[in-house]
């Protein structure tokens, strides 16, 4: 209802309280009993949320000092949502339920995560590099202590807090595998000065690469080819646990672009039941197992892909930016998966070798005769075989999870990458692309066989070499 004029309207909480709501010229003001709330046009994307739910609407009003929410009328939403540009109109439910753990007194549509706690897990990710890594470690402390002056703490940041204390395990964490890996460093430097020169030898091919391509890298040719099946023995235990490392990694793949649309504003995924882990919400038969099985054990190069992530972007504030961030949440989270897994590997290693200086390891490192996503060997300790398999599984964790966001970030329809570029496009321009789209998969097997693609997953070899260096590096295997 209106109150004095078309400006003030009377709201109800969903606490009972009383509210007036005033339109100003560039400001959103609440009036309680005893506060004011005044919410400049600036802030009106991030502050004010509403959905339509049936013939009613949810509206959240969430700044640094206040939030509030309503579940009203369209009538009386549509003034005060056309001042602040978020109205949409009355038409089918939006949201089926509200959901059972948001509480009575505040209807979540979803939480809101600061920029800051996001930076701060993907600097934390690198603090376990020796030395490198103390510039991310200054870098989330600062993120943290930013976060926590900035951000106040209430329900609707929670997962922001939460992200803040990954951020935090990792830092404490990475700090500890540096100091291991440092040690491991230091260690065979005195045990075999001559070790360095020959893994810094192994890279001598990479610049010739730019020249000659990739195929002149150890790492393309010797490394990643596979033989095919009549010639070589399969191991089948590799196979296991290379399916088991692309299914969890495909998971956590399609997961993270669940989560950053929710985060984002669009709970369409996750009334789906697509924000989990779990990998029965997203592989696809066909393309997350059959196909690579088949073409590991034929030789070919191998690919394959999960049920994609739906979205409706269109109804959340900045579509294309929350395009651009929902497509490259996949590929980061691979990203951070790659990067925990060779610091875990760092660490066990480390481990074994300081407690067992006589055990005896190989295929950790790299090993042109046998190609790096080759099986560890492990003898010479107690439980060398528990050892080897939990390797293998970890080496191979992050050689596919960085295969997995470089190939990911190619700009070819359906990958991510292509709706990044079409979303960065011009709006003259994005059309155009746009319609390659339903060519995309001819265009992909195009650039595999015409070895364009190699040349496009350069950026991922510089990903791998260094990784299997500083384990050859900090290893004293």
């Amino acid at each position: 209802m209106s109150v004095g004029d078309e400006r003030t309207h009377q709201w109800i909480d969903a606490a009972r309280r009383d509210w007036r709501v005033e339109t100003a010229p560039g400001h959103l003001l609440l009036h309680g009993d005893q506060e004011t709330v005044d919410i400049p046009e600036c802030d009106w994307i991030s502050d004010v949320s509403a959905l339509p739910h049936g013939s009613c609407y949810i509206v959240r009003i969430a700044t640094r000092e206040r939030e509030v929410g309503f579940v009203v009328s369209a009538e009386q939403a549509e003034p005060v949502l056309r001042h602040v540009g978020q109205w949409h109109g009355v038409g089918e439910p939006v949201l089926d339920e509200i959901v059972e753990d948001d509480a009575p007194e505040r209807p979540l549509m979803w939480p809101k995560v600061s920029p800051l706690a996001v930076w701060a897990v993907i600097c934390s990710s690198m603090v376990f590099v020796p030395i490198l890594g103390l510039l991310p470690a200054v870098g989330t402390v600062v993120l943290l202590v930013l976060h926590r002056k900035r951000v106040r703490r209430s329900r609707a940041w929670s997962h922001s807090r939460a992200l803040c204390r990954v951020a935090f395990v990792f830092l404490v964490s990475g700090l500890g595998v540096e100091v291991i890996v440092a040690a491991g460093c230091l260690s065979n430097w005195r045990a075999n000065g001559d070790s360095f020169d020959r893994v810094v030898g192994q890279v001598q091919p990479i610049p010739n690469a730019a020249c000659h391509g990739i195929r002149t890298l150890p790492a393309t040719a010797s490394l990643l080819a596979a033989e095919p099946f009549w010639k070589r023995e399969i191991d089948w235990a590799l196979l296991a646990g290379g399916l088991f490392v692309v299914i969890m990694s495909l998971s956590v793949h399609e997961a993270a672009h669940a989560i950053s649309a929710w985060w984002l504003g669009d709970d369409f995924a996750r009334r789906l039941g697509r924000v989990t882990l779990n990998p029965r919400a997203h592989i696809d038969p066909v393309g997350t197992i059959l196909l690579p099985m088949i073409l590991f054990i034929s030789g070919a190069g191998v690919f394959g892909w999960a049920r994609p992530v739906p979205v409706q972007v269109d109804r959340v504030p900045r579509p294309r930016r929350a395009h651009i961030l929902i497509s490259i949440a996949g590929p980061g989270s691979n990203l951070l998966l790659a990067s925990a897994s060779l610091a875990l590997l760092l660490t066990i290693g480390c481990c074994v070798g300081f407690a067992f200086p006589e055990s005896s390891v190989s295929g950790l490192g790299i090993a042109p005769e046998s190609g790096v996503f080759s099986g560890v060997r492990a003898s010479g300790f107690p439980l060398a075989a528990v050892f080897a398999a939990v390797c293998t599984i970890l080496k191979l964790s992050f050689l596919v999870n960085v295969f997995l966001a470089m190939f990911n970030l190619i700009p070819i329809p359906p990958l991510d990458g292509s709706w990044v570029l079409q979303n960065l496009f011009p709006f003259t321009l994005g059309p155009i692309y746009e319609r390659i789209r339903p060519y995309g998969l001819f265009l992909f097997l195009g650039l595999m066989y015409t070895g364009i693609l190699e040349y496009l997953l350069l950026p991922a070899l510089f990903g791998v070499i260094p990784g299997l260096l500083l384990l050859e590096a900090a290893l004293p295997f």
